[in-house]
């Protein structure tokens, strides 16, 4: 009976080879060890699985290919420790700004949360790994001139839809340019606005 790279077996081994799988069923225990597949691989395979869907996915394939690939890829998915991820952050942290780092460590904290959601390792050590000092948070505003060409644009769009009301007779026109002047006004993203309903919307008085 061939196994591996053994030729035979004893029936001694047999037998006892037989008890021991006997004791992991018995408690419940599984008889083959999984094999966890390494970083590379199944960055690989999640990458393969965003690329429709990732909005920014050069960067991200990038942050991969780039600075985690060589430092994890070789390593299984349960082998990498917290340790592992402070160690890279610290060399990173010696030739590359804060931000940088920490885009990256996005990355790797996308591909190990991943991996913990499909049940391949119990939990992300990049979770526990040591804050990055020295970030800065981005602020981002619409310029007047910006606001401007939104209006715009949305005025172009209802004027075309407008246009097209007989092929497109029951379609609700008209809501395009409310919908967007009450997101920048109030700041709410899209899903909060699709769940409002008229409970949670109170006149004012026009005076």
């Amino acid at each position: 009976i061939k196994k591996g790279k053994r030729a035979s077996w004893t029936w001694q081994e047999l037998i006892e080879e037989r008890d021991r799988l006997q004791r992991l069923a018995d408690h419940g225990q599984a008889l083959e060890v999984a094999q966890v597949p390494t970083f590379a691989a199944h960055a690989e395979e999640w990458l393969e699985r965003k690329k429709s869907t990732l909005r920014s996915f050069g960067v991200t394939q990038g942050n991969v290919n780039r600075s985690l690939a060589p430092a994890f890829g070789k390593m299984a998915l349960d082998a990498i420790k917290v340790g592992d991820v402070n160690r890279w952050i610290g060399k990173k942290r010696a030739t590359l700004k804060p931000g940088t780092v920490q885009r990256e460590l996005n990355t790797l904290n996308a591909i190990l949360n991943d991996a913990v959601r499909n049940g391949v390792i119990d939990k992300n050590p990049a979770t526990f790994a040591d804050k990055i000092k020295g970030v800065e948070v981005r602020q981002r505003f619409v310029t007047g001139q910006e606001w401007k060409t939104i209006l715009a644009t949305c005025e172009r769009i209802e004027q075309e839809q407008e246009d097209k009301r007989e092929q497109s007779p029951h379609r609700i026109r008209g809501w395009l340019r409310h919908y967007v002047a009450w997101a920048y006004n109030s700041g709410m993203r899209r899903s909060e606005i699709l769940a409002l309903n008229w409970d949670n919307v109170r006149r004012v008085d026009d005076e």
